[in-house]
């Protein structure tokens, strides 16, 4: 449905998030939506650096734009027209996270470097040292070499909600209604523009990651922590966290 063009791009929209926030996933309908390739086309920034602005593929509709990748929020050296954020329940982002230093052999996140999935961790009776810890800073620690204090995933969720360049998009809404999430999505990047795609790109996306067999996607899926945390464990954490909570539409 798009038309590609070799010409400079007059829109730059970033897809941002914190990491394990859904951000592959939601870059991989947007590219089945406009037909681009997730890696060519919406470039990553960590990844390509001061390339990123040539790298990015035009897709023209009314006007010309493109999409590039950042986990860091409004990327400075990019300064991008628009920002769609995907968010998550800051739980289930704790055991994605802790998933992900597993398989990238992060031992510095781990009691005395031994590497451990989730699983483990449980078993071995160790969850509630790192639920404290998190609890606590919120991820302060976790990837703090790339974002700085924006590490605390308070900070860069409200760093979020408080820039007008800023569409979000909710991890779990993605889940429950993936056609109409997405629909609004465009309908507020895309004023005025009708932009038409058939349902089974969802299924067709699935295959591509959570299907896929790819430890990097781990469970995918909504409330992953209610089937580790008791509910004394998640009422603390509602207790503490009861406004940021309530921000993001979890209470």
């Amino acid at each position: 449905m798009s038309i590609l063009q070799e010409i400079k791009v007059e829109k730059i929209i970033e897809v941002a998030s914190y990491p394990k926030c859904g951000n592959t996933w939601l870059r991989y309908i947007l590219a089945g939506i406009f037909d681009i390739d997730i890696h060519k086309g919406i470039p990553d920034i960590h990844q390509q650096g001061e390339k990123t602005r040539d790298l990015i593929q035009i897709i023209k509709l009314r006007s010309e734009f493109g999409f590039y990748k950042s986990h860091i929020l409004d990327h400075p050296s990019m300064n991008p027209d628009y920002i769609i954020c995907i968010y998550r329940h800051p739980l289930d982002v704790f055991f994605s996270s802790l998933n992900y230093f597993k398989i990238t052999g992060s031992r510095e996140q781990f009691i005395n470097g031994i590497l451990k999935n989730v699983e483990e961790i449980y078993r071995d009776g160790e969850l509630s040292i790192y639920l404290d810890e998190f609890n606590e800073s919120l991820g302060s620690s976790y990837y703090n070499k790339m974002l700085g204090a924006m590490s605390n995933y308070k900070l860069y969720i409200e760093a979020a909600f408080d820039n007008l360049k800023v569409i979000t998009v909710r991890y779990e809404d993605l889940i429950d209604a993936p056609y109409e999430t997405i629909m609004t999505l465009l309908s507020s990047v895309f004023p005025n523009v009708k932009i038409e795609f058939d349902n089974s790109l969802f299924s067709d996306v699935d295959l591509k990651t959570k299907k896929s067999g790819d430890p990097f996607f781990w469970k995918a899926k909504k409330e992953t922590y209610k089937d580790y945390l008791t509910e004394k464990e998640i009422y603390k954490f509602e207790q503490k966290w009861s406004s940021l909570l309530g921000k993001m539409k979890y209470l």
